[in-house]
């Protein structure tokens, strides 16, 4: 069970690596800014997950600043029963000094290989911002299945995705994402 769990950390790793490396969120390095991070008060909380979760990693995250994007973003990852087995989810929320930048960055990972790849199916979830873009994903290798969520309001764009094996279906990946989805929204939107 330990080395089922250390693997989907990885992948959640590759996932917030992926997503980081196409500059969707990240730590400006601006001189005179806040040590404040707003981001970090948008995100899902430990609070946010059923009992038995447990809090993974919570963290200022870095990456865009070598797009030319500026702002601030904040991580969290949770591992949460789901089923019979255990889930991980990550969210990471990036907020941008003008919406112009988060649009940028929007169109960036939307053309991106890994998310319009003939190996992912598109889901259908309410509405939870300006722009948004939700995938489902198994793995041939191991079977892993990944749901996936990235939503531009305004400012501000954020991901959250959710692995599991067996139990996360394309329908259990829609309700998840929907349900952490719909507590991160009513966060960034509430601003």
């Amino acid at each position: 069970m330990r080395a089922v769990m250390r693997h989907w950390i990885w992948v959640v790793v590759g996932i917030v690596v992926t997503f980081a490396g196409i500059g969707v969120v990240g730590e400006a390095a601006a001189v005179g800014r806040d040590n404040v991070t707003p981001a970090k008060q948008l995100t899902l909380r430990i609070s946010d997950f059923p009992r038995g979760a447990s809090l993974v990693e919570a963290a200022a995250d870095g990456g865009l600043t070598a797009s030319g994007v500026h702002g601030t973003s904040f991580r969290v990852r949770v591992l949460y029963p789901l089923g019979n087995g255990q889930a991980a989810a990550t969210a990471i929320v990036g907020v941008t000094d003008r919406a112009a930048q988060a649009r940028q960055v929007f169109a960036s990972f939307r053309k991106d290989p890994a998310v319009a790849g003939s190996t992912t199916s598109k889901l259908r979830l309410p509405r939870l911002g300006d722009e948004q873009i939700a995938i489902f994903q198994v793995r041939k290798s191991d079977s892993a299945a990944t749901g996936m969520l990235v939503v531009r309001s305004k400012r501000v764009i954020w991901m959250l995705s959710v692995i599991g094996r067996p139990e996360l279906t394309r329908h259990r990946a829609v309700t998840e994402l929907s349900k952490y989805g719909v507590k991160m929204a009513a966060r960034v939107n509430a601003r």
